[in-house]
C-alpha cells in the first residue's frame, strides 16, 4: 500500500532511510551531493509503499558507490536524468490546455477541462512524467472509470494520449505508455472486469408482493427474473 507523503517521511525517518527526495507516491528522488553540488536524481520503479522506500533506498546506495567510485559514468547518469526527473505530468496537462485555449472553441475548450480536471488531474497530475506505465491506464479505465460509458472512456483516453504525445515532443519519455493499450483492447479489460449482479431470492420475493396498479409490468418483471429474458 502506498503511503502518503507525510507518512512516508515518517517511515523513513524511523528507519533512519536518507537521501530520499518524496515529491509524490510515485516521483521519489536521490539525493547526492559530490564536490559540494546537490544532485537529484529520478529513482525508477519504485513508489512511496514501505517496500518501495527500502528499494529506493538501496538504489541510492548504488549511485553513492557509483559516484564514488565511477564519477564520469555518475555525471553522464546525472546529466541526462537531471532535466525530465523534475517533470511532473500536472505541468504537461497545463502545457496541453494552455495550447488548446488559443485553438478550440470556448465551449469545446470547456469541457476538455471539465473532462480532465474530473478525470484525468486527480488521478496523474503527481505521477513524474517518466514513471507513468501502462499498467496505470489499464487501472485507472478498468477501476477510476468503471462507471463511464465506453464513448465517454475513449474520449478520456484521446485527452490522455495527447497529452502524453506533448511530453514526448518535448523529450522527456521516448515511448507513450498508452500505445500498447489501444482503446479496444482496454475497453474490452474494463467489460471483462464487470461482474453480472442479479436480484436475490429475497429481492424477487419482494418484487412479487409489491401493490401496484402496473400488474403487467411487474409479471414480465418476474418472468424475465426466472427466464433469462432481457426487457429490450
Amino acid at each position: 500500500m502506498k503511503l502518503s507523503i507525510d507518512a512516508a517521511k515518517d517511515f523513513c525517518k524511523e528507519f533512519k532511510i536518507k537521501n530520499l527526495d518524496i515529491r509524490a507516491e510515485n516521483s521519489i528522488r536521490a539525493v547526492i551531493r559530490v564536490n559540494k553540488q546537490l544532485y537529484r536524481i529520478l529513482i525508477h520503479d519504485v513508489d512511496s509503499s514501505k517496500k518501495g522506500l527500502l528499494k529506493a533506498s538501496e538504489k541510492t546506495e548504488e549511485l553513492k558507490q557509483l559516484a564514488k567510485y565511477n564519477p564520469e559514468e555518475f555525471f553522464l547518469l546525472a546529466s541526462r536524468t537531471q532535466r525530465n526527473s523534475d517533470r511532473l505530468f500536472g505541468e504537461y496537462i497545463e502545457t496541453f490546455l494552455d495550447i488548446k485555449r488559443h485553438k478550440l472553441a470556448s465551449c469545446t475548450y470547456k469541457n476538455y477541462v471539465r473532462k480532465i480536471k474530473k478525470h484525468i488531474t486527480p488521478k496523474f497530475k503527481n505521477f513524474c512524467v517518466t514513471q507513468l506505465k501502462p499498467l496505470d491506464i489499464e487501472k485507472w479505465v478498468a477501476i477510476d472509470l468503471a462507471y463511464l460509458s465506453d464513448k465517454t472512456v475513449k474520449e478520456l483516453l484521446s485527452l490522455l494520449t495527447q497529452i502524453i504525445n506533448i511530453a514526448q515532443l518535448d523529450g522527456a519519455i521516448d515511448k507513450n505508455p498508452i500505445e500498447p493499450l489501444k482503446a479496444s483492447k482496454v475497453l474490452k479489460l474494463r467489460a471483462s472486469l464487470s461482474q453480472p449482479d442479479p436480484f436475490s431470492q429475497s429481492e424477487i420475493n419482494q418484487i412479487a408482493v409489491t401493490d401496484t396498479p402496473r400488474k403487467s409490468e411487474q409479471n414480465m418483471m418476474l418472468f424475465n427474473c426466472y427466464s433469462g429474458l432481457r426487457l429490450s
